[in-house]
């Protein structure tokens, strides 16, 4: 579903994706009971900020609507039993890639968000900032000669 998400006269165009994820690995217990194995729902976000950027509170209250849109995807499948669920948040800002993954979006993982833009304006040779769930901040420079690009 493709949207546009307007933050005081700001336009932020997003498009958002639903769907299961299906894991390669599996257990003991899921080859005996396959209806049992859990599912995982994932929740895209692909957003084209404006080459601006965002205003720090415009950049606030975008990653509180994106949180109000994982509530509510996660109330969605809440019925099920077994659910797992992650949310994928993709963008490029101040020719930085962003690529961010989290099981939730409690404080921490709001913090993270808010403070991803800073460094990357804090540190123009920022290529790109992938947030892994569970799992560590990976960041890539550039580097203006041209043996290592």
């Amino acid at each position: 579903m493709e949207t546009e998400i307007k933050i005081n006269n700001q336009s932020i165009f997003c498009e958002v994706l639903e769907s299961e994820l299906d894991s390669v690995y599996v257990s003991f217990d899921e080859i005996k009971n396959p209806e049992q194995k859990p599912v995982t729902y994932i929740i895209t976000f692909f957003l084209d900020l404006p080459q601006e950027g965002l205003s720090k509170d415009c950049a606030k209250e975008l990653w509180h609507r994106i949180r109000r849109q994982f509530i509510l995807f996660k109330n969605k499948y809440s019925e099920k039993l077994e659910k797992n669920f992650v949310i994928r948040i993709s963008y490029n800002y101040c020719g930085t890639r962003f690529e961010c993954e989290f099981d939730d979006l409690l404080d921490t993982e709001m913090n993270t968000l808010h403070s991803v833009n800073t460094f990357s304006e804090m540190f123009p040779n920022t290529k790109e900032i992938r947030v892994i769930r569970n799992g560590p901040i990976i960041i890539n420079f550039r580097s203006d000669s041209q043996n290592n690009r």
